[in-house]
């Protein structure tokens, strides 16, 4: 949507006329259409978003489908008369100059003829992204400090392409994968012939000279966006990594070698390898040829009164997690720029005045990339393996520079102004809000929605808002929490809650016209459950949300066995758990105490039994680990809830004397943590390696008080 390409314009006599042919030809097909007036090559107007298992390598050469029978039209444009031979024809009319590529220019593409026009036309049409994204994702890789998050900014700008041309770039990658099956390296045996022997073609060593002038065997987008940003010359002569370029670059081999011969024989190219890895995953996962992989979802729409387009949901967090689980080891650290354990990242900052004189197209793909690299920086910041930080004030810094630059890059009517706009200030809210800060950007906010629903009312953009609404739609939840609180002042809660009622519908919505699979909806009926557990809610959706968000964990619960995923379990396990918390505060009938306390009582030791917890909390809380006890508040809430889960189920009194026990145990061991963190925060702290870390903010730390003073409370009636 984003990253669009266009029709290459028509130009004569030009040196590579007759690319430039071939790639309007195959932009028409893919779903590019250019103006009716000056396209009779490619359309006329008319794209088709064409499946390439049936696509022919004719209709390839003409520019348009061809009608199987004249008298059972069928949306095609070209015909062959009855009484004619070879020749075809336009359903418009002789007159239609449609210029087809002639047989013996067709005869110089290969090895596989029609992914080689294929090929090559997608990478023609598809050249100015591919520099626009070179560009962005070179401008986020000589700032930030982690080579992984370079990578999943790289794939997050891949999948706004793929996102934006579905269909042209899932023919590109089908036909990329035939040419280098034919074309790849590989062992080929060597014939000396020494008796001259008479070969066959089909025979090694008895081929003749070979035509073929035009292998293409990339995708440009998505080999050229990996090989731009590593380093060539990455290594000494002996094998240590270099420390004077800034480009990112791999660990050498030497800590995997066995002994001296292995090296001896193949002559292998380490960075040609993993830059191959890299392109070989990122096309697997863009158009699904990876079994296993989380797959995008593509709904083609047919407006009556335009071209086609293709509205593609990308599952973008859990391809951006298989990326780096593969290829985190592999990164080498950036010279001058290391990156440890326990630090804080570095996130990019905009320089908005370097770029405002570039084309539009490349304006679009920087602020993506400052967007994702800010979006996935929190996504690292949850990541046990890496074990990094991000900083909220400078998140909350670059979100204010994110909407400062929409402003001043892009036009008003820019649909990516919009949805930057309001993710950015969704942000500032929650986070001043937290400080007891209100700030005034509600309703440019708001206005920023509104706008991006109304353009996916008209035509496309319904997945962005699938996409954007969660994320906005929590941010509000959140501040919607610290104005019921009174510690700040801002929309009244009933004005919040009656917002984040219609937008959820909305997203709901728009979610159940683009997702089938109830499994995959599941994520955002996430969000929403958080929204109704929220103490603010009333008892109706406070039941609503608890029944949906068991129904979340049940979801999440087959995921978790599928895949041995646990984070995203931890966090429905965990907004249920509040659900039951605020259940048990609410209502006295025996029944209803009895059963939450019960499911209180299981949540809360699922969370706490799981390894992963702790070794996330530890990883926050203990000031000997290399994080030195620097503030995480989703460690805060954590600790908060399991205390206050166990303390519930432990007031009622219906545990039996082993789970009271267990419950006990779990929750003086979450008191403890909880105040030893709070005592490190709050005491001579000493900030993580690198750059400051967040402060504790007023919200959360009434959240723990609180929770620590009702344990108290418990503990001494209790004892006395």
């Amino acid at each position: 949507m984003h990253l669009a390409a266009q029709m290459p314009p028509a130009k004569i006599g030009s040196r590579g006329l007759m690319e430039l042919r071939i790639a309007r030809k195959v932009a028409a097909l893919s779903g590019v259409a250019g103006d009716p007036w000056s396209s009779d090559d490619a359309g006329r107007g008319r794209a088709w978003l064409v499946d390439y298992r049936e696509l022919t390598t004719t209709e390839l050469t003409l520019g348009g489908p061809v009608i199987p029978h004249r008298d059972d039209p069928d949306g095609g444009v070209f015909y062959r008369p009855e009484k004619s031979t070879r020749q075809f024809r336009h359903v418009d009319g002789e007159d239609v100059d449609f210029a087809p590529i002639p047989n013996v220019a067709v005869q110089a593409y290969g090895p596989d003829t029609k992914a080689a026009l294929v090929l090559t036309g997608a990478n023609h049409v598809l050249a100015p992204v591919a520099r626009a994204v070179r560009r962005a994702l070179a401008d986020i890789s000589g700032m930030v400090d982690s080579p992984s998050l370079a990578v999943a900014v790289g794939l997050c700008l891949l999948q706004e392409v793929f996102a934006s041309q579905p269909i042209l770039v899932r023919n590109g990658v089908q036909a990329a994968q035939i040419q280098r099956a034919f074309l790849q390296p590989r062992p080929e045996p060597t014939r000396p012939n020494r008796t001259g022997r008479a070969l066959s073609r089909i025979e090694y060593g008895g081929q003749a000279e070979p035509k073929i002038k035009h292998s293409p065997r990339h995708l440009e987008v998505i080999h050229s966006t990996w090989d731009s940003i590593f380093e060539h010359d990455q290594y000494d002569e002996q094998g240590q990594v270099q420390g004077s370029q800034a480009g990112l670059r791999f660990n050498p081999l030497f800590g995997w070698e066995q002994s001296d011969t292995v090296a001896a024989t193949g002559r292998p190219e380490h960075r040609e390898l993993l830059i191959a890895m890299l392109e070989d995953m990122s096309e697997a996962l863009l158009i699904g040829s990876m079994a296993g992989a989380p797959l995008s979802t593509i709904q083609i729409e047919d407006p009556a009164d335009g071209p086609p387009y293709a509205e593609v949901l990308v599952p973008r967090q859990r391809q951006v997690e298989l990326i780096v689980a593969s290829m985190a080891r592999q990164l080498a650290p950036l010279p001058g720029r290391p990156i440890r354990k326990g630090q804080v990242l570095a996130l990019p900052e905009l320089d908005i005045d370097g770029w405002r004189d570039e084309d539009t197209l490349t304006r679009r793909a920087v602020l993506l990339a400052h967007y994702y690299a800010l979006r996935a920086a929190g996504w690292f910041a949850g990541m046990i393996k890496l074990d990094h930080r991000r900083s909220r004030e400078d998140t909350a810094a670059r979100c204010r520079r994110l909407i400062e630059a929409a402003e001043a890059l892009l036009d008003a009517e820019d649909p990516l102004r919009d949805q930057v706009s309001a993710y950015a200030r969704g942000y500032v809210m929650q986070y001043e809000a937290t400080f007891g800060r209100a700030t005034e950007d509600y309703p440019a906010l708001i206005d920023a929605l509104e706008r991006l629903v109304k353009r996916a009312e008209r035509g496309m953009g319904k997945a962005v808002l699938v996409e954007l609404l969660p994320l906005v739609l929590d941010n509000l939840r959140a501040v919607r929490r610290s104005v019921s609180t009174g510690m700040c002042k801002g929309p009244s809660v009933r004005r919040l809650t009656a917002a984040l009622e219609r937008w959820w519908g909305t997203a709901r919505r728009l979610r159940d016209d683009l997702i089938d699979d109830p499994a995959e909806r599941s994520h955002l009926d996430h969000g929403y459950a958080r929204f109704l557990l929220d103490p603010v809610s009333d008892d109706t959706s406070l039941r609503r949300g608890l029944e949906l968000m068991t129904e979340v964990s049940a979801s999440r619960e087959h995921s978790a066995a599928r895949e041995g995923r646990w984070i995203a379990l931890r966090m429905s396990y965990l907004a249920q758990l509040q659900g039951h918390v605020e259940a048990l505060r609410r209502w006295n009938d025996a029944d209803e105490v009895a059963e939450h306390a019960g499911r209180a009582f299981a949540v809360a030791k699922a969370l706490n039994d799981h390894e992963a917890t702790w070794t996330y909390l530890d990883q926050r809380v203990d000031p000997a680990r290399p994080g030195r006890a620097s503030y995480d508040g989703a460690a805060v809430l954590l600790l908060v809830t399991l205390v206050q889960g166990w303390l519930s189920a432990l007031r009622t009194g219906v545990l039996d004397s082993d789970q009271a026990k267990e419950a006990e145990q779990g929750a003086k061991r979450a008191v403890d943590a909880l105040r030893g963190y709070l005592d490190a925060l709050r005491g001579d702290h000493q900030d993580p390696p690198g750059r400051p870390g967040s402060r504790l903010d007023p919200l959360r730390t009434r959240f723990a008080e609180d929770a620590l003073a009702a344990w108290e409370d418990w503990s001494t009636s209790r004892n006395g």
